[in-house]
């Protein structure tokens, strides 16, 4: 569209001095502000009149994401008591955060699966469906896996330090310990 009755127009943020912002020639302009602004267009005819026009670019943040999503996990040290303590050698202790809301692993002798939720560096863990075996061997594992599961569901904070992830309760007490499996 070729308008012939224009001089010239400027295309700019609402409030910014219109002098900074010449359009030159013809064609389209595009813009993707980070966050949302109302842009004026000013229009100065041949005549010397003036016309003005308003439109406002909503930007609606992104769903914040999970860092935790789709991240596999073995357990180095866990709270027992008062104490941080390593798993029983010949134990196998893992997370998996899947990437909606679900996790699971292996909690020495039994499997276990629940929910979670992110939200910023807050995590929440639900109730956990666990396996029903009894294992007696290695010595202690039903007691880790008891005091494992309770420690996993009473983090209510995570921190990544490279490859290392720490799980902690509300008054900063480590609950877990993990290093990133592949």
């Amino acid at each position: 569209m070729v308008c012939r009755n224009v001089q010239a127009v400027w295309v700019y943020p609402q409030g910014q001095p219109y002098q900074q912002f010449p359009q030159v020639g013809q064609g389209s302009q595009q813009v993707c502000p980070p966050t949302t602004t109302t842009y004026e267009m000013r229009v100065l005819l041949r005549d010397g009149s003036v016309v003005t026009q308003r439109v406002t670019v909503t930007v609606i943040a992104a769903a914040p994401t999970n860092p935790l999503a789709g991240t596999n996990w073995a357990v180095t040290g866990y709270y027992i008591g008062g104490a941080v303590a390593s798993p029983i050698v010949g134990t196998n202790l893992t997370t998996r955060f899947d990437s909606g809301s679900q996790l699971s692993g292996q909690a020495g002798c039994n499997t276990y699966s629940g929910g979670y939720s992110v939200s910023g560096s807050n995590i929440s863990i639900g109730q956990f469906a666990t396996g029903m075996s009894m294992c007696d061997t290695p010595p202690g594992v039903m007691e880790q896996e008891q005091s494992f599961i309770s420690a996993l569901q009473s983090s209510s904070t995570f921190r990544f330090d490279g490859n290392r992830l720490e799980l902690r309760r509300w008054d900063g007490t480590i609950t877990v310990m993990y290093t990133r499996l592949q």
